[in-house]
């Protein structure tokens, strides 16, 4: 509880600032925020739904938020980060792996030893935002960045005890970083977003996935799932808020 209040007062202090010089004339704005997962999923919720409150309370009711679950901006994770920058949503939510080449070094949390835990990897982002990372954000702003729960390998045809369990199978990754990751442990990484792996899983396209634990519950894996393996190296997600935003 403690750590959502934090995330959603700070998102909201930085859309405020980004709106700061919106002139009068301007009141009554909507801010269309691009989701491509379900409201089902964990931060719907307590973080974009309530960013619109926070947002629509710190302005008086002069800017509000208006939330597209679904995808319903445009099918297509992939995409999300272009929606924030080409401004068919002032603010995105997406996955920097979904864009890999755009993020290489916002990637390298993800790797094995980098970082302890969820909390440690957001921190350890946070720290070197200004100076390494801001600067691969091009045509927006980060207003979040945070490691996502611990992932796991959600296996459909055998149990995974130790990494050379994995060769020979064909393990769906989020990125590169993690496709390198996968790759060294003798599996072949596919990249794909999230929202294909119910239909790649049931169909044999991949023998597994690296993903959320949450995403058993979210994306309905657990209907897919066999076997899971825990302590894997923690995702990297973030929001997105176009820069001309501040002048709308």
């Amino acid at each position: 509880m403690k750590i959502r209040l934090i995330s959603t007062v700070f998102f909201c202090a930085l859309v405020f600032s980004a709106l700061a010089t919106i002139p009068s004339a301007h009141a009554q704005k909507v801010l269309k925020l691009a989701s491509f997962v379900p409201p089902i999923y964990v931060l719907h919720k307590p973080i974009f739904l309530k960013l619109a409150a926070d947002l629509k309370a710190a302005t008086n009711g002069s800017v509000n938020i208006k939330v597209y679950p679904s995808g319903e901006l445009g099918k297509g994770p992939l995409e999300q980060y272009q929606r924030a920058v080409k401004r068919i949503a002032e603010i995105s939510y997406g996955l920097q792996g979904y864009t890999s080449p755009l993020f290489p070094r916002n990637l390298l949390v993800e790797l094995p030893g980098v970082a302890d835990n969820p909390e440690d990897a957001t921190r350890k982002i946070w720290k070197v935002m200004d100076k390494y990372l801001r600067a691969e954000y091009r045509g927006t702003r980060p207003l979040a960045a945070f490691a996502t729960a611990p992932a796991v390998i959600m296996s459909s045809t055998k149990p995974v005890h130790s990494p050379s369990d994995m060769k020979g199978m064909k393990i769906r990754v989020p990125s590169k970083s993690a496709a390198a990751v996968v790759k060294a442990y003798g599996a072949t990484p596919v990249l794909m977003p999230a929202t294909k792996v119910y239909t790649s899983m049931s169909t044999g396209v991949v023998d597994g996935a690296l993903m959320g634990a949450d995403s058993l519950l979210i994306f309905k894996l657990i209907e897919t799932t066999k076997f899971v393996t825990t302590g894997l190296p923690e995702m990297v997600t973030e929001i997105y808020l176009n820069h001309e935003s501040k002048s709308l």
